[in-house]
């Protein structure tokens, strides 16, 4: 069971929303389906350990899933990236891909780090999200949204210079199609810390540390 979040409209353009992940809704439930913990969760923080840098000129990031079940108590989906903390040196090549079995789209947006979501609620109406709604065909055309077969047909943007840099900064990639893989020159300067989110599934975050 894998439980999909799509583009609807929220607001007057189309955007995300969720279909709340279980895992983030409840704490696992007693064995006669009542809930023993808090409704609203924190996303976790990323690993503290960045990953050790390799080639100057290509780093990658990966889109990983996964699915965890416990009868009559709760699914959990471990959509991720892979690393969540990366660095790499600025005018290198960042490419992001599927780690494993391609079933869901992906982005990886980059964000304000205040402006991440950070609790249910926040995932489920992901207002910082409309920032990657020019990865759609008609960004502000609501049945583009809701019939299209995938709702991504642009699959990079820039907001700043060329490459990722700012936020509004986007890759996608698509679920069985021509665009499992999608790169990127990272222009942000040395020092730069470039915070990113999956636009579909709001919890996958990470960031990147430029040297």
């Amino acid at each position: 069971m894998t439980i999909k979040l799509t583009w609807i409209a929220a607001a007057l353009v189309a955007v995300i929303a969720a279909t709340v992940p279980t895992r983030l809704s409840a704490s696992p439930a007693s064995d006669d389906g009542a809930g023993t913990g808090p409704t609203t969760q924190r996303v976790g923080d990323w690993p503290s350990t960045a990953t050790p840098i390799g080639s100057r000129h290509s780093r990658q990031v990966k889109a990983r899933g996964g699915e965890t079940y416990r009868i009559n108590q709760y699914a959990q989906e471990h959509l991720r990236f892979v690393p969540g903390t990366i660095t790499v040196d600025s005018g290198s090549t960042l490419t992001f891909s599927f780690g494993d079995k391609e079933d869901e789209d992906h982005t990886l947006t980059i964000l304000p780090k205040a402006e991440l979501p950070r609790t249910a609620a926040q995932i489920n109406q992901c207002e910082p999200c409309k920032i990657a709604r020019g990865h759609l065909k008609n960004p502000n055309d609501l049945a583009d949204a809701l019939t299209a077969k995938t709702p991504f047909v642009h699959w990079t943007l820039d907001k700043g210079r060329p490459g990722l840099d700012t936020a509004g900064d986007s890759l996608a990639i698509e679920s069985g199609g021509a665009h499992r893989t999608n790169s990127a020159i990272v222009s942000a300067a040395p020092g730069t810390v470039l915070y990113f989110v999956c636009v579909v599934h709001p919890w996958m975050q990470g960031k990147i540390i430029v040297r």
